[in-house]
Order: structure tokens, then C-alpha cells, then sequence
């Protein structure tokens, strides 16, 4: 007969359990819950769990859940999407995965369309209680979508950078293979006649010719790998155009001829005639579309170079000491369809009507790559058998008032002397006569052809495996016994470079003054400032080019014959 009140403090539970309430209700927008005896539904939204507000009720889920998705139907799911909340589905769906399972559907709102994840489960032990939960999953599976398309994009490309490789490897195969067996099947033709002098000597020009085009196969590979790679670096030195157009006439010049053609230079409207750039990089680019006009313009065309000064793209650049230039180089050679001009500068891109002439393929991406890199522009006209015309714009850094005034005066002086240079006979087999050259070369076959080259123009030869070798040579020598100093670069014990500094820093009258030349097959442009960094007075890249090295010796030794 008695009553028992108790009282109990639970303020941190209900708390917790509204904290946890209201964390969850940020992971959902609606939560439905299916009495299964009664077949009434009990529906949360997210401002009903904040806001603390009573759930909506209603007796008939089947009419209830149609407010749940009419957003989501279509003429064309319709009946799929209203299968899916079916009861009956709903029940053969938990038995065939108790724990849940979850869908998508796709909303239309005054947003957009919205893609919203719908999570089926029991909501109590007894599997009396069904929960529906639905999250807007937008987000996410845009974030998801973009990540599977970066993945998809990735995959495309290093399948398409491993197509390119194998294509790469293949036309080099091809490329590499076709002169190593000109030269391999000449040699083996020459053995075949040695007794044979005109058979074995038309053996050796084909395996001359073929050693050079390997090596232009190569240099460009190189040279290309290195454009791609960023790795290329602009020289900052002074340029004269009037020694630019002299080199590249006497040059071209007699390719030209040789493929009985005519060949013309012209300067026009040039305001500036020295600048700074590089050099090296420049005569690339020109060389190389100068060569292909020569190489593919048959007998009796011509081919003309022609320089002009225009004015730079920004104006402002007038009042900066900025100078544009254009070269123009045109031709009536074969000249290339519409469909090749759009790919030119892709590498190993080979016009169909010049295949049977020998080339890379990637002289014209090469010569891209460098205009690119030094800010300038390239464009190309053609039509089929009636010839080519490129025109290259580039810009520069002008020299200085005074500077330009004592360039050109110097360059006045120097004419005479520059043409007596260019008369040298390079081919005098006494032009090294009484010279006496200090070979450090660690390859006992490229020290053998080396000597005996300069053997052919007279000159004497003591030949040293390593640096150290070569620095106690030249040290116990009696002052100016050497000519000049012929320096590898990578070799044991001591390199090139340490073996030049060793010399350079001595004690003795001819050390600061012998000409050391390096002789290497480092030969790009950052070795060139290597060895002058180093000390040595000039580069020649090997394999060796007799005519190379012969003009590069009598350079450093001021040696003069007329």
C-alpha cells in the first residue's frame, strides 16, 4: 500500500543524447522509419531533430513515401524507383543483406540536379522497425568522379606515353639500325677488296657518310630529350649579324653549290646589327631550316636567306633596348602538303615525298623548341613541288650606344684578317708541320686515330692516359715544347678540367699561354662553358671532325698560310 518516488539527475545523459542527435542529424536530411504491424511511417527531418520539434506521422507509408521521392521520378523510372520503396523489395533486400544496403537516386531541384544516397536498414533487433535515411551525396561524388577522371586521364597518358616510347624506340631502331649496317656491311666489302683501292675507298666515303648521319641521328635525340626536359639554358654573349650571315653563307654556300643550286643572302632595313643571345642556339635554329631547304630543293632551284629588322611586338620595347628580327629562309624545293604543315614540328614527323632523303625527323622540333625557348615565333607556307618558306621572328637585347660603336669599329678592323682566315686550306698536309701536340686521351683507339690524323698535317704527338700524366708531362718539359695541350675531359685520376687548372696555375712563361683545347664527347653548350670556365681556350666535340679541329687549332695557334 505504499508509493515510492524517486529522483534522479539526468541532465548530462539527455545532453548526450541530444549532442549525439543533433551531430547525426548533419549526416542526413530526411530519416523515415517503417512500422512494419501497423505499416505507418515516422519521418525526421534535419529542422525537426535541431529545433527539437516532433516528427511528421503518417498512417499509410505506400501513400507517404510518394512526398519521399517524386522529385526523383521520371517517365522512364518510374516504375524502377517506385519498386525500389516497395515494402516487399524493401524486406528482400534486408534479407539478402541484414546489415543494409544503400542506393542512389538522381533529384531534380531548384538547384540542379542533385544526387541523393538512400541507406536501408533495420532499426531495432526485433527487425520489427525499418530505418530509410537519405543524404545529399552531391558533393562527394563529383569529388569522386573528378578523382576517377584524373585516374582515367592519367592512365591515358601513360598509355599514351608508353605508345610514344615504344613508336620512339621503334623509328629509332630503325633509324639507328639503317647507317650502323651501311656502316658494318661497307666495312665488311672493304676487307672483302682490300686489294681493290678504288673498290675499298668507295667503301669508306659511304662509311663516312653514314658515321655522320648517325651522329646527327644522336646529337638530335640528345638535343630533343633535353628541350623536353627543360633542361636547356640560354647563353648570354654578344652577336654580330654580319659575322651571323658570313658563317652561315660560308656555310650553306657550298652545299648549295654542290647540290647545284643557287644560293642568296640578303640583309635589309637593320637598325642594330649587334645584339645579345646565344649564339650557338641560334645557328641551330637557322642551320637547321637553311639545311632542309638545301637538302630537299632539287638541282637548278634556289634558295634564298634574307634578314630583316621590324619592329617589336610591344612598343615599349623600342624604348627598353629591345630589337625583333625576321629570317626569312625560302626555297622551290619539293615543299610539303597541308595535311604535314599541321604536324611539322611533332618529332620524327617525315613528309611523305621526302622519305627516300636521309633525316631524323626532329630538326623541325628541335628548331621549335629553341624558338620556343627564347620567346620568339615560326611559321611555314608550302605547296607541293613549288617550295618552302619559314619565317622566324626573334627578339633581343640591343648593345649599348658606345658598345655598338666599338663593336662595329672592331669588326671593321677584323675584316682582313677574317678573310684571310677564310682562305686557309684546310686540307695542306703540312699545315702542322713542326708542331709538337700533348694528346691526354685515357682510349688507346681514339688516342691512335687522333694522332694519326694530325700525323697527315705534319704534326708530332706524345700522348698521356690521364690528367696527372698530362700535367707531369707538360711540367717536365722544357717551356714552349708543346704546340697546344689536346685535353679529354672524363678521364681516370684526375679529368680535363682539374688537369687544365693544374697547368694554367703554374709557375712557368708558357702556362698561362698554350692553347688547350678540349676534346670531348660532352658537347653540349653547358660543356662549352665548362671548358672555358676551366681555361681552356676551345671545344671540339667528338667523334672528331678533322676540318673541326684543324680550323679550331689554327685559331688558337694564330697559325696564318695564304
Amino acid at each position: 500500500g505504499r508509493i515510492c518516488l524517486t529522483r534522479t539527475d539526468i541532465t548530462d545523459s539527455v545532453r548526450e543524447q541530444q549532442g549525439m542527435l543533433r551531430l547525426i542529424a548533419y549526416t542526413f536530411e530526411l530519416a523515415g522509419f517503417i512500422n512494419l504491424a501497423s505499416r505507418s511511417l515516422t519521418m525526421y527531418t534535419r529542422a525537426t531533430v535541431l529545433e527539437n520539434l516532433p516528427p511528421v506521422y503518417s498512417e499509410c507509408y505506400e501513400e507517404a513515401i510518394l512526398g519521399f521521392i517524386d522529385q526523383c521520378i521520371t517517365e522512364e523510372n518510374e516504375a524502377e524507383v517506385r519498386a525500389r520503396f516497395r515494402i516487399h523489395t524493401i524486406l528482400e533486400g534486408l534479407r539478402e543483406k541484414p546489415d543494409g544496403y544503400d542506393f542512389l537516386l538522381s533529384y531534380h531541384t531548384d538547384e540542379g540536379e542533385r544526387y541523393k544516397q538512400i541507406t536501408v536498414m533495420w532499426s531495432d533487433v526485433n527487425h520489427s522497425t525499418v530505418g530509410l535515411v537519405r543524404a545529399d551525396v552531391t558533393d562527394t561524388l563529383t569529388a569522386e568522379r573528378k578523382s576517377k577522371k584524373a585516374l582515367e586521364d592519367a592512365l591515358a597518358l601513360a598509355e599514351e606515353a608508353n605508345r610514344a616510347k615504344s613508336d620512339f624506340l621503334s623509328t629509332m631502331s630503325h633509324d639507328i639500325r639503317t647507317p650502323m649496317n651501311a656502316v658494318m656491311g661497307m666495312t665488311a666489302l672493304a676487307i672483302a677488296h682490300i686489294g681493290d683501292r678504288e673498290r675499298v675507298a668507295d667503301c669508306l666515303q659511304k662509311i663516312s657518310i653514314s658515321s655522320r648521319h648517325l651522329l646527327s641521328l644522336i646529337n638530335d635525340i640528345l638535343d630533343m630529350n633535353k628541350i623536353e626536359r627543360s633542361q636547356i639554358t640560354l647563353n648570354r654573349m654578344k652577336i654580330s649579324l654580319n659575322e651571323l650571315l658570313a658563317q652561315m653563307s660560308a656555310m650553306m654556300a657550298p652545299q648549295a653549290r654542290a647540290a647545284g643550286l643557287q644560293f642568296a643572302v640578303h640583309m635589309e632595313d637593320v637598325r642594330h646589327k649587334h645584339f645579345y643571345g646565344d649564339s650557338l642556339r641560334l645557328n641551330q635554329i637557322l642551320i637547321n631550316i637553311l639545311g632542309n631547304a638545301v637538302k630537299y630543293t632539287p638541282a637548278g632551284g634556289s634558295v634564298e636567306f634574307r634578314l630583316t629588322e621590324i619592329s617589336p611586338v610591344e612598343p615599349s620595347a623600342n624604348e627598353a633596348g629591345r630589337a625583333r628580327y625576321l629570317f626569312t629562309i625560302s626555297d622551290t624545293g619539293v615543299g610539303m602538303s597541308e595535311t604535314f604543315l599541321a604536324c611539322m614540328f611533332e618529332p620524327f614527323m617525315r613528309n611523305e615525298s621526302t622519305e627516300r632523303i636521309e633525316g631524323t625527323g626532329l630538326g623541325l622540333s628541335i628548331t621549335k623548341g629553341l624558338i620556343d625557348l627564347m620567346g620568339g615565333s615560326i611559321q611555314a607556307e608550302s605547296q607541293v613541288g613549288r617550295g618552302s618558306c619559314f619565317k622566324i621572328e626573334l627578339e633581343f637585347d640591343c648593345l649599348e650606344a658606345e658598345e655598338e660603336a666599338a663593336a662595329a669599329e672592331a669588326e671593321r678592323k677584323a675584316e682582313p684578317e677574317t678573310a684571310r682566315r677564310n682562305a686557309f686550306p684546310l686540307a695542306d698536309g703540312n699545315t702542322f708541320a713542326g708542331c709538337l701536340f700533348l694528346v691526354a686521351e685515357d682510349n688507346a683507339i681514339n688516342a691512335e686515330i687522333l694522332c694519326e690524323l694530325l700525323a697527315m698535317s705534319g704534326a708530332r704527338t706524345v700522348v698521356t692516359t690521364d690528367g696527372r700524366q698530362a700535367v707531369r708531362a707538360f711540367m717536365e718539359s722544357e717551356p714552349y715544347t708543346y704546340s697546344a695541350v689536346l685535353m679529354d675531359v672524363q678521364m681516370p685520376g684526375m679529368n680535363g678540367y682539374d688537369a687544365t687548372r693544374a697547368i694554367r696555375s703554374m709557375e712557368r712563361e708558357d702556362a698561362a699561354a698554350i692553347p688547350i683545347i678540349a676534346m670531348t664527347a660532352n658537347a653540349f653548350a653547358e660543356d662549352i662553358q665548362a671548358a672555358a670556365a676551366a681555361g681552356m681556350n676551345a671545344h671540339v666535340a667528338k667523334p672528331v671532325d678533322m676540318a673541326v679541329l684543324r680550323e679550331t687549332l689554327l685559331r688558337a695557334l694564330k697559325k696564318k698560310t695564304v
